[in-house]
């Protein structure tokens, strides 16, 4: 608000409420009712279902992601800023855009994350979590005063992106420290 004014800010506010309230609607049915299944493969400690089946959900939220930026370019942008009584500029196209990919890496995320909850690693997402905020904090601090209009959407992004790789930089060293381990034995 302080730095673009309030019609920049009730626009990106509404822009990223809409669309990132939309997706997790129709994303979390889905993906929360596959949980189950996801947490049956891990009692039995089948972590080769495990792999297979996130894989599958992943496959699906990427397809649901291409999807979603087709439509989105091709008729939904200007829909949504109509809707919203936005200009139809390209900032605030380009803001959508951002705030889709965000939106689509935080389920990825959350997708993800789903094998540390089950072994009940609370407080290392919770530490994940919280070094990605500082990321996109520090990115807020370091251009707060260059006047980007995307800047907002792009520090959701960085955040977004940072905890994904976090969460998947420690599942991928994990793996191969147990792979490694199965080689020795």
């Amino acid at each position: 608000l302080k730095n673009f004014g309030g019609e920049i800010q009730g626009n990106y506010q509404a822009i990223f409420d809409l669309l990132y309230r939309g997706i997790t609607l129709i994303i979390s049915p889905v993906v929360t009712s596959l949980f189950p299944l996801l947490t049956a493969a891990y009692v039995k400690g089948d972590n080769t279902e495990i792999r297979k089946f996130l894989k599958k959900l992943i496959f699906y939220e990427l397809g649901g992601f291409a999807i979603s930026v087709i439509l989105y370019w091709w008729f939904g942008a200007n829909l949504l800023l109509y809707i919203l009584k936005t200009p139809g500029t390209e900032t605030f196209k380009m803001m959508g855009f951002i705030v889709i990919c965000g939106t689509f890496i935080w389920q990825l995320a959350i997708l993800v994350q789903k094998q540390f909850e089950l072994q009940l690693k609370s407080l290392f997402l919770f530490l994940m979590m919280a070094i990605a905020f500082s990321v996109q904090l520090i990115f807020y601090l370091i251009f707060k005063n260059s006047h980007i209009e995307l800047l907002y959407p792009l520090g959701f992004l960085l955040s977004s992106v940072v905890y994904l790789f976090l969460i998947s930089f420690s599942e991928l060293m994990a793996f191969s420290k147990s792979i490694r381990l199965k080689s020795k034995i």
